[in-house]
């Protein structure tokens, strides 16, 4: 696995390559950087062609979080906690929400944070883990993985728009 396409986007200028990230052998590389930078790490953009792994990578990415040496030495309220997300999924549960609620997608997204959404509703038969995870998204000690942003079909503006508007912004 090699780095050629990974881009990440600063706060000013999107898109902006970052020479220490394009220098990255792997995902477990790839992690002690996020580690490192802490809440100063921007959003990651891994951009490659069907079929290059960009899954596997997401998954390898919360794998080695959540066994990873330094955060399992830690206190458990201060580690880092992995949430994948995989769009296809969380498209299928907007749709299935804003059919159960009488709403258009959009009118839900407007009054809810979508990953907040996302944990209530995927992780309604599991408080625990529900609880768990919102604490650590409003802690700021949630690392996000977005996976097939591009797969979400017509609602992949809305997906980016919330990146951008409320993930980005928030830091």
């Amino acid at each position: 696995w090699r780095t050629k396409e990974l881009l990440v986007p600063d706060y000013i200028r999107i898109g902006q390559s970052r020479p220490g990230y394009n220098a990255v052998e792997d995902i477990k590389e790839l992690l002690e950087l996020i580690l490192k930078e802490g809440d100063a790490q921007p959003p990651i953009l891994i951009r490659a062609k069907a079929g290059t792994g960009k899954t596997w990578s997401a998954r390898q990415l919360v794998r080695h979080l959540s066994v990873h040496e330094g955060q399992n030495s830690m206190h458990a309220y201060d580690r880092t906690i992995p949430l994948l997300i995989f769009v296809q999924g969380l498209v299928r549960e907007l749709r299935l929400e804003a059919h159960a609620q009488g709403e258009a997608v959009s009118d839900i997204l407007a009054t809810q944070s979508l990953v907040k959404l996302h944990i209530n509703l995927a992780y309604r038969d599991h408080p625990e883990w529900r609880d768990v995870l919102l604490e650590a998204f409003q802690r700021r000690r949630l690392l996000i993985v977005l996976d097939g942003v591009d797969e979400a079909a017509d609602l992949s503006q809305m997906i980016e728009l919330f990146v951008f508007d409320q993930l980005i912004e928030e830091g």
